[in-house]
């Protein structure tokens, strides 16, 4: 008797916001079972992968090996954590959903395990039968701590379910294993206690018109103009490289104007990698928009920088929005993030 991985089947995405987590609090959103193509799919705290396996029970007679069951079988596996905590929970759900034969008699328990980055507190995958298939789950959960808990420390959780099933009269069949290393968890910034989050996920930052509207409206201008950002498929990525950041805020800033109450606004931002602090040739990849100020050309394409002077008002207010965005979303050096400008 066998596990067999099969072939995924068919495929969204939604939103989501984090909350406080106990195991067994959450159920898998709608877009995992949506999403079957074998990859991971996430928000920043949590995430979902759909695979496919088969089940066979075999039997040797007269020297010749026939199957005499099968029952295939979804397996969704879905993680979650805090950007506020060091707790993450990690289940497997099984979903018989055909089958036949011998295989139909089976039982599936589970054994989840560590393999770096946190600690398993807590497990249950108790023997449940495949049968009836009534589309419904069952169930694993382990409950997985960080050992990213001193300041300054960074870790990557890697996690592992093990699932045996077990027929009368044959041998048990282990599955393949699965592992997820989604979340990575810190207590690197000053002022926040530990916690994880799934750093390949682009967070959104957000801007309105009513708080900030000439900053609002730069952004948005930049962004028309084919600068990246605006959506989670072409977004900005985090750097903490201070010389690098001055070095591009002074570039797309050279030789601003003097104007009363206000200050040279860039984006992308200079906490960004796709600012100018890398670029040679960041004279000619300066671009401005009217009622700016600046005598640049109205440039378009997706490398370089815009420049606008804005209120120093609405400078202050950006700075705040964009460090707690960075504490709040624990978005370290190289992790993307994309800006929602609402006008």
């Amino acid at each position: 008797m066998c596990v067999e991985v099969g072939p995924p089947d068919s495929k969204a995405r939604d939103q989501g916001r984090a909350g406080q987590v106990t195991p067994s609090s959450l159920i898998p959103p709608g877009w995992c079972a949506d999403h079957q193509d074998g990859n991971w799919w996430a928000l920043r705290w949590q995430g979902c992968r759909t695979t496919s396996a088969t089940l066979v029970t075999r039997r040797t007679v007269d020297g010749a090996t026939v199957i005499t069951g099968e029952v295939s079988i979804r397996v969704l596996e879905f993680v979650y954590g805090d950007p506020n905590q060091t707790a993450m929970f990690y289940q497997i759900m099984v979903v018989p959903y055909a089958g036949w034969g011998d295989a139909l008699a089976a039982t599936i328990t589970g054994t989840a395990s560590t393999v770096s980055g946190c600690t398993l507190a807590a497990q249950s995958f108790p023997s449940q039968p495949l049968s009836p298939l009534n589309g419904q789950f069952r169930i694993g959960e382990s409950s997985l701590n960080s050992t990213a808990t001193a300041a300054g420390a960074v870790a990557n959780c890697t996690a592992r379910w093990n699932m045996v099933a077990t027929v009368a009269g044959y041998p048990p069949a282990s599955s393949p294993i699965y592992q997820q290393n989604q979340f990575r968890c810190d207590n690197a910034f000053a002022g926040r206690s530990a916690g994880c989050v799934i750093p390949w996920v682009a967070e959104e930052m957000d801007f309105n018109s009513t708080t900030t509207p000439e900053i609002a409206s730069h952004i948005f201008q930049a962004q028309v103009s084919g600068l990246p950002g605006a959506t989670n498929t072409t977004p900005l990525h985090r750097s903490t490289d201070t010389a690098k950041n001055d070095r591009a805020y002074n570039r797309a800033c050279y030789q601003s104007p003097a104007v009363t109450d206000r200050s040279c606004d860039e984006y992308p931002f200079k906490s960004a990698n796709e600012g100018l602090g890398d670029d040679p040739d960041w004279l000619n990849h300066r671009r401005t928009f009217d009622y700016c100020w600046f005598g640049l050309p109205r440039q378009t394409g997706s490398i370089g920088a815009s420049v606008c002077m804005v209120l120093n008002t609405e400078q202050n207010i950006q700075g705040g929005t964009i460090s707690t965005f960075y504490q709040d979303w624990r978005v370290m050096n190289g992790d993307p993030f994309w800006v929602h400008v609402n006008l």
